[in-house]
């Protein structure tokens, strides 16, 4: 604040004060005279000068959006009124092929833990990180009765075998081929992959904020798990020249936040296999949904940067 600013004093008609102003609705402000609200208005861009001016006002406009926001869920709206116009599929696409494939019973993955066995209380936090992350992605649209249902029917099948520490991808594969051979899993959750958790993926999801900060391009990283090919080892030579004939990865990182978008849909409807999901995601990389033509995250690159647009 200059000089010139700090001499004017801001005039504050009786009861306000700068708190009751930034919380005030225009409803709260009509009510002033309007000889007290130019007052008050006038003297306090004297006072604060045109920066901080522009702060509070700022201040102001963020908290009237926030009452609207909180007053369109207290009508059982979205916060954000463009979803209103949106039909429940067009707001979780999944919802069509539930319909068409799994329209009763779970829906979701199975998922192997491969790390931290000696360490539950690290485990269980990642269980209720990892929940906690689904949870997100249905949140927007739960108060929408078709999407509510879909949401209290997803499920991680997880498989915790003490003896799989450190398993391999392969491994993996085997397991969860003679899991769907001797159990009957559900059909929402019998695909050609599974997921696994090692200690990267652990760590990943440890360290990301709930929810993921938007744009989520300029995060250096998000959290994820992996996908793996139920047939991944069945077949070394086969998977050989996969590699070799069209770059096909037997294993590659999804973005927990795909799991309940598009990658279920995929898979479901046999759209694409795993493998070819898997073009161009090396290690570095994370399949993520709706993120342009590549469908990618790339670890550790701020992808608004320069270095990002070279990948």
């Amino acid at each position: 604040m200059d000089d010139s600013a700090s001499r004017h004093t801001v005039y504050w008609p009786a009861g306000w004060a700068r708190d009751r102003l930034v919380h005030a609705s225009s409803e709260d402000i009509r009510t002033l005279s309007a000889e007290d609200s130019d007052l008050m208005f006038d003297s306090l861009r004297g006072a604060l000068g045109p920066e901080e001016h522009a702060i509070l006002f700022d201040e102001m406009t963020q908290n009237a959006k926030a009452r609207e926001r909180q007053s369109r869920l207290d009508q059982g709206l979205s916060a954000n009124p463009l979803l209103d116009e949106l039909t429940p599929r067009q707001r979780l696409p999944v919802l069509a092929t539930l319909e068409e494939y799994c329209s009763q019973g779970p829906w979701g993955w199975v998922a192997y833990r491969t790390c931290a066995f000696d360490d539950e209380v690290k485990w269980n936090v990642l269980r209720k990180r990892f929940d906690a992350f689904i949870a997100k992605q249905f949140e927007p649209h739960i108060y929408v009765p078709e999407i509510k249902a879909a949401a209290d029917r997803f499920k991680i099948h997880w498989v915790e075998k003490p003896e799989l520490e450190n398993a391999s991808v392969n491994q993996v594969a085997a397991d969860y081929r003679s899991l769907c051979k001797t159990s009957v899993l559900p059909e929402g959750l019998a695909h050609q992959m599974c997921l696994m958790i090692g200690d990267k993926e652990l760590q990943a999801i440890l360290d990301s904020p709930i929810p993921t900060p938007h744009p989520v391009h300029k995060q250096l990283s998000i959290p994820y798990a992996s996908a793996v090919d139920a047939s991944a080892g069945e077949d070394l030579e086969l998977d050989a020249w996969h590699w070799e004939e069209h770059r096909h990865y037997t294993s590659f990182k999804v973005a927990l936040s795909s799991l309940t978008d598009d990658l279920f849909l995929i898979v479901m409807r046999t759209i694409r296999s795993p493998r070819e999901l898997s073009v161009g995601l090396a290690d570095d990389k994370v399949y993520l949904s709706h993120t342009g033509r590549f469908g990618r995250f790339v670890l550790g690159v701020s992808q608004g940067d320069e270095a990002f647009s070279r990948r």
